[in-house]
């Protein structure tokens, strides 16, 4: 295996499992995957996101722990590095991760019509050995968001112009949500702004010209966590929906709540994005709570030792 694709370690060794009976028949050889276990692959690369993918594995692991499959890191130097590999081992699904999220459209067979619209991927799914691409990031969002407010004419304002605000531009334009999107680089911001046809505000955006914000940026994130990016006197809106899940509770949800704003933190939408995930690649849905409980396990570890590093 090329040493770029090689699984990170694990910080310890897993306990030893009892042989299978087809290994004591002797009907898989040693060394060998059992022929019927789909193999999950993680796409990732960049250091700086350790915590962020560590997070992300054990959020989809825990729901896939009772299925006959495994769901391992395979760092690639690139979205053509993956598909050679991929495809010459034969996965059976794929979650995608940062900086690949978009490259990775150009290397499936298929994608759903909101991964085109988005122009990301997030997840791959092997149907008769094509690949099928999707993003469950817009769905991810969604759901918790829908459970705090009616969308259809909300005034919401998303501040960032990376991956993240692809996904959540398009999903609130195609709810009926009057959306504006607020970044530093204008250039950028127009260019997310053109895939949900969505009009570019000033940054920061104005006091009361909101009703929703939503954070797609990673100000106040660990380890930055006394950041945020809007001061508390202009929080004068109903909600703040926060896609940062690490800390749960952010400065800018803390400082939201403090004036009265629902808030939605990022570990909502990672757990729903990645229960839509386990149901594409195994056709069950995971049991409720699951992935939220396996991210804050996930949470605690790091709380325990900060200088504990996931690979």
């Amino acid at each position: 295996m090329p040493e770029r694709l090689r699984p990170a370690p694990r910080s310890r060794p897993p306990e030893r499992a009892e042989p299978s009976r087809a290994h004591r028949d002797g009907r898989v050889r040693r060394g060998h995957a059992h022929p019927r276990r789909p193999l999950r692959l993680d796409l990732d690369l960049r250091r700086g996101c350790a915590r962020s993918r560590a997070t992300g594995r054990a959020v989809v692991a825990r729901g896939a722990a009772r299925a006959d499959a495994v769901y391992l890191p395979f760092p690639a130097a690139s979205a053509a590095d993956f598909q050679t590999f991929g495809r010459a081992i034969g996965i059976s699904g794929a979650s995608v991760t940062i900086p690949h999220k978009v490259s990775m459209l150009d290397y499936v067979d298929e994608a759903d019509p909101v991964a085109r619209r988005i122009g990301a991927i997030n997840t791959i799914s092997v149907e008769d050995r094509r690949w099928i691409g999707a993003n469950t990031d817009a769905g991810g969002f969604l759901e918790p968001l829908r459970d705090c407010m009616a969308l259809a004419g909300v005034r919401a304002a998303v501040l960032g112009a990376g991956g993240a605000a692809r996904a959540v531009t398009v999903a609130l334009a195609s709810s009926g949500c009057s959306t504006r999107l607020h970044a530093r680089n204008r250039e950028q911001a127009r260019q997310v702004a053109a895939l949900a046809s969505i009009e570019v505000g000033p940054w920061p955006p104005e006091p009361g010209s909101w009703d929703l914000l939503v954070n797609c940026t990673p100000i106040g994130m660990h380890p930055r966590v006394d950041e945020t990016p809007i001061p508390a006197d202009q929080i004068t809106g109903r909600c703040v929906y926060d896609l940062v899940y690490n800390p749960p509770g952010t400065r800018l949800l803390r400082e939201a709540a403090a004036v009265g704003c629902q808030t939605i933190g990022g570990l909502e939408m990672l757990a729903a994005q990645a229960r839509d995930q386990f149901q594409r690649w195994t056709g069950r849905t995971p049991r409720a709570g699951v992935m939220r409980e396996a991210a804050l396990t996930r949470f605690a570890e790091f709380a325990r030792n900060e200088n504990h590093v996931v690979r």
